[in-house]
């Protein structure tokens, strides 16, 4: 015989047969819920009964997702409920001053820990004034997989300086750009579900080599589609279905606290290397040129005002320059959710 239709109950998100007039879980006249959004990628699946059993909708529809409670309601034979199954463990590495966090919060991705492997006393400031809760542990290369639950996500974005056009071209050959190993290292040992590292452009050469050690080629996304800020970077991620964020229209004219920007969009800040607005200065319409300010930096990066107050503001420019642009980090990992 074939499995009959169930849907979830509008008041109490229990599964029913489509068919139902009262809903077996809550007792209210069953009402069907018309869109049901999973908070997590993982749920439990289980019966009145008490089995269960854990279901990764990674990649699934929620067609598929019914269909599969279904099958599961005819074995069961008993009212069947969709339950989130856990908030995420996050280990972020290089975490600067946990712009992921950031990010997750955006996508609305709950978080039951978030570690941060960080070094900065300054960073580390800032990311604790904004979210006590990030538990920080310290050098990543002293990490070792025991000392962590199981891990959902990693993400990280190791030292760029040693890869990129901007730096040296010393590539695989800098201490900076080894970190990158340390990622790779703990990826294998953790095993997450999802990751995510972001690196500079950089020689088809050491891309390549990314690439082959993540399994994954990266997609470039330049932050000027979120922000007002010209910065191309490469994204490695095993999540699926990551395209091209649709243009926001952000002018550097509408994050400037005063005067006019003679240009659309902000060079890229970062700290050093050939190329870059190293002083963060832009021409103004009076044909002066001034510093940008560190708010002015924030919004560059998609980062919420004074978010890193607190700090002088060298060590403000200097974690800007290094972190990532929030907004294009919260619209890849959205995806999880899907």
């Amino acid at each position: 015989s074939g499995v009959a239709p169930v849907k979830l109950c509008e008041k109490c998100e229990a599964m029913n047969h489509a068919s139902a007039k009262v809903c077996k879980e809550c007792g209210e006249p069953f009402k069907i819920k018309k869109k049901p959004l999973l908070k997590s990628e993982f749920i439990e699946v289980k019966s009145s009964r008490g089995g269960k059993k854990v279901f990764n909708t990674a990649g699934k529809t929620k067609e598929e997702l019914k269909k599969y409670a279904a099958l599961m309601g005819c074995i069961l034979k008993q009212t069947i409920t969709l339950t989130n199954m856990k908030k995420l463990n996050v280990l972020s590495l290089f975490d600067g001053m946990s712009c992921g966090r950031i990010a997750l919060e955006r996508a609305g991705i709950e978080v039951e820990n978030y570690y941060a492997a960080e070094v900065d006393k300054y960073a580390i400031k800032v990311s604790g004034d904004n979210y006590p809760s990030i538990k920080q542990v310290g050098d990543v290369t002293k990490l070792k997989a025991e000392d962590f639950p199981k891990i959902d996500l990693i993400i990280g974005g190791s030292p760029c300086q040693g890869f990129s056009f901007a730096g040296k071209q010393l590539n695989f050959k800098d201490p900076r750009s080894a970190l990158f190993f340390e990622f790779v290292r703990l990826l294998k040992e953790l095993k997450p579900s999802y990751f995510l590292l972001e690196n500079n452009r950089m020689k088809k050469e050491s891309k390549n080599i990314i690439s082959n050690f993540l399994e994954v080629e990266p997609i470039e996304i330049n932050s000027n589609l979120l922000s007002a800020q010209n910065r191309r970077r490469l994204y490695w991620t095993n999540i699926p279905n990551i395209k091209q964020p649709k243009d926001k229209g952000i002018f550097l004219a509408d994050i400037l606290e005063n005067g006019t920007a003679h240009r659309k969009k902000s060079k890229c800040i970062r700290v050093g290397g050939r190329g870059s607005n190293d002083r963060h200065e832009w021409d103004l319409a009076n044909i002066e040129k001034r510093r940008l300010t560190p708010l002015e930096c924030e919004r560059l990066q998609t980062v919420p005002d004074n978010y890193t107050a607190g700090v002088s503001n060298t060590q403000r420019y200097k974690m800007l320059g290094n972190g990532w642009t929030v907004d294009v980090i919260t619209h890849i990992l959205k995806e999880i959710k899907k």
